[in-house]
């Protein structure tokens, strides 16, 4: 697949930092006469050793690369000077690379690039395995943002994508960066990313890969959406792929002011007639056996205004929320299991049990019952979930730092469910519920959801 764009992950993660100063133009001359003068491949990548560590422009790392003729000299030289190369040289390293399997590769030397030291100074419990994103490094991902994909970050997208040649390419593009990128899509940036597209079809399959981030779409945005589109295929087809990001249900019908035509408008009632909609928490749950794993200490009592408008305690929301995944996102055919977690850990089956009516009735009622209370015990909640066999998604759920348990440092739980979580590759999904409150043991708490989610192929979302 010709997409040049996991790297862009990574290098996109550096929102708030940026590599050191790149190397200045005079001993960069000598040493690159030094290479040019070489008349072997082995004695040419002798000479790239000496470059490994420095910071590189665009310019200098391409130049350096196409000293070497052969692609897997290329490659070698590409993994000696990887970790000084600059997120803005993405597109230019690529083109460096003629074959697809050459620019895959290079992909993953790029990805891996300063992948084994994380924020904490400690090393990866995990190197390899199922979990393609366990080595992501943290050192320099900046601040979590509110969940929705941060700008800088976004501009490295859209650079990504316009970088492709061809329109495949450019939904591969996507499609592959959104694949280990840990936060959502906003209503605006949605709709700043279809007019990457030329061609009717791409930016329908742009939209298909994106529906899944988008956080959300109330009435009016999906109605402003759907009416960028002049024809009415075209825009029934938005509607098909959009559908179940809508959040507020009750305005479904507002939607169908987009079509002109009477029997467009009369289908377009008949899809919103049988909407999931999308949770504030959790988005669409499309995991057929989900694990749920749920904060209810004490912390939990705070209140003020939730994201649907009302008013009422972070548990309350939760309650909501979770009533609505076991009524519309858990089938029949699926099977689930709910963790909740305060100072210890309480399972509700203390295994995967199946999606029927009784067992949804059941977990229901547990969830209403609950009380919040007690402390944080994370690492334990986790280890449970990780442990059930057939798991296919975790959803965690917290608004505080761990306190409680057999580790409550977040480097430590980090690096357990690495291990956890290696030959597994299941993804873990994480949620901030912040409502309410403020200070920093919240934005504390904000980070390591976000840093969890990150190196287990996650989304995060923070709720404010």
């Amino acid at each position: 697949m010709n997409v040049f764009c996991r790297l862009a992950f990574v290098f996109a993660l550096l929102t708030t930092a940026s590599l050191s100063i790149a190397m200045p133009d005079a001993p960069f001359s000598a040493l690159f006469a030094e290479l040019e003068d070489a008349s072997f491949s082995d004695d040419k990548l002798e000479v790239v050793k000496r470059f490994a560590g420095q910071a590189l422009t665009e310019t200098q790392a391409v130049r350096i690369l196409k000293e070497f003729p052969m692609s897997d000299d290329k490659l070698s030289a590409l993994r000696l000077i990887a970790g000084g190369i600059p997120q803005t040289a993405m597109g230019a390293i690529g083109k460096a690379f003629s074959f697809d399997d050459d620019r895959a590769e290079a992909r993953k030397i790029l990805v891996a690039k300063g992948a084994t030291t994380h924020a904490s100074g400690t090393q990866s419990a995990t190197a390899g395995g199922k979990n393609r994103c366990a080595s992501y490094s943290l050192s320099n991902s900046g601040q979590p943002s509110d969940g929705t994909m941060p700008r800088a970050r976004f501009q490295q997208l859209e650079s990504t994508v316009k970088g492709e040649s061809f329109s495949d390419s450019k939904v591969g593009a996507l499609r592959t960066f959104l694949e280990v990128a840990p936060e959502g899509l906003s209503a605006e940036q949605v709709t700043s990313l279809i007019t990457w597209y030329t061609y009717r079809d791409d930016k329908l399959s742009a939209l298909r890969a994106v529906e899944d981030r988008v956080k959300g779409l109330t009435a009016a945005e999906m109605k402003a959406l759907i009416g960028g589109y002049t024809f009415s295929d075209d825009k029934l087809e938005v509607l098909k792929i959009v559908k179940d990001t809508l959040l507020d249900l009750d305005n479904r019908y507002d939607v169908v002011d987009a079509f002109t035509f009477r029997n467009d408008k009369e289908e377009a009632r008949q899809i919103l007639s049988k909407i999931q909609g999308r949770t504030y928490l959790w988005g669409t749950v499309r995991a057929s056996k989900p694990v749920f794993v749920l904060d209810t200490s004490g912390s939990m009592r705070a209140s003020g205004r939730l994201p649907d408008g009302s008013q009422g305690t972070r548990l309350d929301f939760l309650k909501k929320e979770m009533t609505d995944v076991l009524e519309h996102h858990i089938g029949q055919g699926d099977q689930f299991e709910i963790i909740t977690f305060n100072g210890s850990v309480l399972p509700l089956n203390r295994k995967m049990v199946s999606g029927s009516d009784k067992n949804r009735a059941r977990a229901s009622q547990m969830i209403s019952r609950t009380r919040a209370n007690g402390g944080t015990n994370i690492h334990d909640a986790l280890e449970r979930a990780f442990a059930l066999p057939n798991t296919n998604a975790v959803y965690l759920l917290t608004d505080g730092m761990p306190s409680a348990g057999r580790f409550t440092n977040t480097a430590q739980i980090r690096n357990a469910v690495l291990t956890w979580n290696a030959t597994k590759g299941i993804p873990l999904h994480t949620v901030a519920l912040l409502t309410g409150g403020s200070g920093s043991s919240e934005l504390e708490a904000s980070r390591f959801m976000f840093e969890l989610a990150l190196q287990n192929c996650g989304q995060f979302r923070l709720i404010r």
